[in-house]
């Protein structure tokens, strides 16, 4: 099975808009999401956080959760947005 070559397009989110991947494989301790946060305080946005077309969360499930729980669900966030729904194994392979 030959699949779709992915594009990528910068997107603005809220939080709110956002759907963590329920088979997500990454977590994070206390002390991690508090230099993840003091980071982005001090830095700004760095990194995007990856979305399917359908607002999936690919990557950067941390961020998410650690923005969300510091700045609530309408804060907005710079993502990259696939230009396809990715399958289950490209999922895997992309947060690996």
């Amino acid at each position: 099975m030959h699949l779709e070559a992915i594009a990528w397009t910068n997107i603005t989110v809220r939080l709110a808009d956002l759907k963590p991947w329920a088979d997500n494989p990454k977590t994070i301790t206390k002390a991690a999401a508090k230099r993840l946060l003091a980071s982005w305080k001090e830095y700004g946005q760095v990194q995007t956080i990856a979305v399917s077309p359908s607002l999936i969360v690919l990557d950067g499930h941390q961020r998410l959760s650690v923005l969300l729980a510091a700045y609530g669900a309408n804060y907005k966030v710079d993502a990259r947005q696939s230009s396809r729904e990715l399958s289950e194994d490209e999922r895997k392979r992309l947060v690996v």
